[in-house]
């Protein structure tokens, strides 16, 4: 289909252009050039066209980052989505790291690979020597090489519940064409949000919300990769969730 549109639109302009010398009134040469040229164009993009403007609004209007009540802990409950989170994966070692939380928290689930651990349940991950009896060789074998200080290590001990006073919730992502409540949208619209909750009260400290546009019939149909549009104006606004929402408690 993409081939199609490449060689049918230069097509179309040239007969276009080769009807339009035929005529002398410059009303009837416009009528050509939309009927050939502009009505073709409208039907293969426009809803590429409205798409893009669906996700523009839905950026400025309802995207970025809310923040009620920022606050500071030593760690947090991640309750990510996705199954390429569950353990101690880049972002466990991430926020252990780089951003100085002194544990992190979540629950590893049967399915898919695990890191850092072979085991279920909750887990509380944290950096501790190597050479101690929190760490274990056999457990460094199932993480990322390089990722974590030499002098390091990933440990964990498992928990009957989550002891962290706050979650955060992240790829929480809706597709609007599917979702009953946003419904009226007909574009293939994803919403992506990541939310900080108080665990003892419920309460919202903050959030991040971007948008993601997957295209419409032609590019879902060619063979180009079929990467989705999202809001350009907000191109980093999820690290806003561990810089203005929550910190770590020491810094």
């Amino acid at each position: 289909m993409e081939i199609i549109a490449i060689l049918l639109f230069p097509l179309l302009v040239i007969i276009a252009g080769i009807t339009i010398l035929r005529k002398n009134s410059r009303g009837k040469r416009l009528k050509i050039i939309f009927v050939i040229v502009g009505l073709p164009f409208l039907i293969f993009f426009i809803d590429e066209i409205l798409g893009q403007a669906a996700l523009h609004t839905a950026c400025a209007i309802s995207g970025g980052t809310k923040i009620n009540k920022p606050v500071t802990s030593d760690g947090y409950f991640a309750t990510y989505d996705r199954v390429s989170f569950n353990g101690c994966s880049l972002e466990c070692i991430t926020a252990l790291t780089k951003r100085k939380f002194k544990y992190y928290e979540v629950e590893v689930k049967k399915g898919g690979r695990t890191y850092f651990t072979n085991e279920t349940g909750i887990h509380k991950f944290f950096l501790a020597k190597k050479g101690t009896s929190e760490c274990s060789a056999k457990q460094s074998k199932l993480g990322f090489w390089g990722k974590v200080p030499d002098k390091m290590c990933i440990a964990y001990v498992i928990l009957s519940e989550p002891s962290s006073r706050y979650s955060v919730t992240g790829g929480v992502r809706d597709r609007y064409r599917k979702t009953a409540k946003v419904g009226f949208w007909p574009f293939n619209l994803q919403k992506n949000q990541t939310v900080v909750k108080d665990r003892t009260n419920d309460l919202v400290a903050g959030s991040v919300t971007t948008y993601w546009y997957w295209g419409g019939w032609l590019r879902n149909n060619s063979f180009s990769f079929n990467g989705a549009s999202n809001c350009s104006s907000l191109p980093l606004s999820h690290g806003d969730v561990f810089t203005k929402i929550i910190r770590p408690q020491s810094l």
